[in-house]
């Protein structure tokens, strides 16, 4: 993972749901991490990360694992896998759109199928609104530019909508 967005913890293999551990500066902590392992609550988790690892507190205790703990699933990782997703020079079908950014795809076919039906004043409202959808994307995808060195945002004229 490039980079981590956040830790997802289940104090107990018999929790539903997870909780999401605060990320912490261990420099600036008032006690050392071992009193931390032992002393901080499961429903506040916290985190650092440090030699590409991640270290979590509370220690989970025997008792809080299932009977077999391989792949229990009690520890989730959100996170930028690679940051070459958006990269202007990938060819179309390697350009990858987070999911929650699907429905801005749709909004912008909308204008070509009214184009298609003789609607054009609803196509060119349709138009003006996936360029605000397209310019709020860009907005939420952060540490994105055109420059030589970084990821980039793909160039969409040739994604093969329209005519």
């Amino acid at each position: 993972m490039l980079k981590c967005l956040g830790v997802f913890i289940k104090g107990y293999s018999t929790d539903v749901n997870y909780l999401k551990a605060d990320e912490v500066d261990i420099k600036t902590l008032p006690h050392d991490w071992e009193w931390y392992l032992t002393n901080q609550p499961k429903s506040l988790p916290i985190y650092f990360i440090a030699d590409e690892s991640i270290f979590i507190a509370p220690q989970f205790a025997t008792a809080d694992l299932p009977a077999s703990p391989s792949g229990n699933l009690q520890i989730k990782l959100n996170g930028i896998a690679k940051v070459t997703d958006l990269d202007v020079g990938a060819a179309a079908s390697t350009i990858l759109i987070p999911d929650d950014s699907h429905h801005r795809i749709a909004t912008g076919m909308k204008q070509w199928i009214f184009r298609a039906r003789g609607k054009t004043k609803e196509a060119l409202v349709a138009k003006q609104e996936f360029e605000v959808e397209k310019a709020n994307m860009i907005d939420e995808m952060t540490n994105r530019d055109n420059s030589g060195m970084c990821a980039k945002l793909p160039d969409d004229n040739q994604l093969g909508y329209g005519n």
